[in-house]
């Protein structure tokens, strides 16, 4: 089989096939896009078009054949509106279909087996949830999960050792959910990472032990899944827990000097992030990835414990080409930190800073913005050092001596992933911001 016509397919066990054509010796498809009805283009056709799991209405061109420069750098989709339907003739008809920041389109293509591939219409997801010691605020989680009007979904509650019930929490309260103990505490990276590869959904959702979910928030996820098959992952609205009108997240940033922030961090909700649109990176405490995407880019570095690891593994998928989108109705409730934070949340922010940029900032960026990463790195040494009687303190700058003694091992890993990086330097930098103010970081 030549591999540089192989379509590409999202992996699901939810697939299935029909024949695309009634006239083996002159099929085609017939290509109606464009500002006037009549607008037609015809490919030639022979073989099959795998459509992604999470959408009907998705088409996607083979690796070889992508365009250079495009949202989704495995494959390029063509998302709603379109229809596909037989015509008489035997030709496959796609009716209204646009491509997404795509300048040059790689068409034609040939496709190379003989069946048309079908999505579930509705998409499994797998909700993980990352747990150590959170019995407290466990159980509100998973009622909030119980309630969800979408109810095609798993929930894995994958366990790093915990001492306190959380297991018989589950076990009696939440038999319909698995409980996947790992035995010690391996960090929430290990964990997730565990949790995905337990789980069967096309759609894996990350959620924090101390945060809780709208209703809705599933159906929501599932629904921005299958209108945008040109996004990857997904970012929801975080809101306070206990100030359910002010913002923690509104999909995340990542500056120039190297520092993530969160957009809209203590805003007050007041519709200003109401709006679907491309963000650089989805929090961890609640987020949507392709399984594809995870299959292809890969899970979280579990070399960074916690902290950070949502900010790495998005560079990494940004550097892929698959886009990030905010879905503001996707809406969880967060109690911050209820299970982390102090000297160990200091410790592993102030290590994992400056691998995250070693690793994912391609070279001509880290050349020219080199002397603002050293900046934010001594603003923050200086301030740690200003308060050094805190413990909160001396952790941060005992994390960023660990992470500048770390730069060495660091190397393989960032020539590892710039290797796999297929998108210009310019579309990083439009997704890059200028140094925030303190206040817009959380």
């Amino acid at each position: 089989m030549d591999t540089t016509s192989e379509m590409r397919c999202s992996a699901s066990p939810k697939l299935s096939t029909m024949p695309v054509s009634r006239d083996p010796d002159q099929p085609s498809i017939d290509w109606r896009g464009g500002s006037k009805p009549d607008a037609a283009r015809h490919l030639p056709f022979r073989g099959a078009l795998h459509l992604d799991p999470l959408s009907p209405h998705s088409l996607y061109l083979p690796r070889s054949r992508r365009p250079t420069q495009g949202w989704q750098g495995a494959a390029q989709a063509i998302p709603k509106p379109l229809a596909c339907n037989l015509s008489a003739s035997g030709s496959l008809v796609l009716l209204n279909p646009t491509l997404h920041r795509c300048s040059q389109p790689a068409w034609p293509f040939t496709p190379c087996t003989d069946t048309l591939t079908l999505p579930d219409p509705t998409p499994s997801i797998s909700v993980v949830i990352p747990n150590w010691n959170g019995a407290r605020y466990l159980a509100g989680c998973l009622e909030s999960l119980r309630a969800q009007s979408y109810r095609h979904f798993e929930v894995l509650v994958v366990d790093n050792g915990s001492t306190d019930g959380s297991d018989r929490l589950v076990a009696e309260g939440y038999p319909e959910f698995r409980w996947e103990p790992l035995g010690k505490n391996y960090g929430f990276a290990v964990a997730c990472n565990e949790g995905i590869r337990r789980s069967t959904g096309d759609l894996v959702a990350l959620l924090n032990n101390d945060a809780e979910a709208d209703p809705d928030w599933l159906a929501e996820l599932a629904r921005g899944a299958a209108e945008h098959p040109e996004a990857g992952f997904f970012a929801c609205k975080i809101l306070l827990f206990d100030r359910r009108d002010t913002i923690h997240s509104a999909g995340d940033f990542y500056c120039l000097d190297g520092v993530p922030g969160n957009r809209g961090v203590w805003q007050r909700d007041e519709g200003q992030f109401d709006r679907e649109e491309p963000v650089l990176s989805a929090c961890g405490a609640a987020s949507g990835w392709r399984r594809g995407l995870l299959e292809e880019v890969g899970l979280f570095d579990e070399s960074l414990f916690m902290y950070c690891e949502d900010v790495d593994l998005s560079l990494r998928a940004q550097l892929r080409g698959h886009g990030c989108l905010y879905l503001p109705e996707a809406r969880v409730y967060h109690r911050l930190s209820a299970t982390g934070g102090g000297e160990t949340a200091s410790y592993y922010c102030g290590r994992n800073l400056v691998w995250v940029a070693i690793q994912n900032l391609p070279d001509t960026l880290l050349r020219r913005y080199w002397p603002a990463i050293v900046r934010s790195q001594a603003g923050f040494a200086v301030n740690s050092i200003g308060h050094f009687r805190e413990k909160a303190a001396r952790a941060r700058l005992r994390g960023q001596v660990a992470g500048l003694l770390g730069i060495p091992r660091r190397l393989g890993r960032r020539r590892a992933i710039q290797k796999e990086r297929c998108v210009p330097d310019s579309y990083l930098l439009s997704l890059l911001r200028e140094p925030q103010l303190s206040n817009e970081r959380s």
